[in-house]
């Protein structure tokens, strides 16, 4: 599940899956950008 509760987004219709893969690729795009 992601923090913030990406199924507010998404829709409950939205798997699992669906959700964590959003939330990985948000953290590495944070990550790159954090870093110069």
């Amino acid at each position: 599940m992601g923090l913030i509760g990406l199924h507010d987004f998404f829709g409950w219709e939205a798997p699992s899956y669906f959700e964590g893969a959003a939330w990985m690729a948000a953290f590495a795009a944070l990550l790159r950008w954090a870093r110069p």
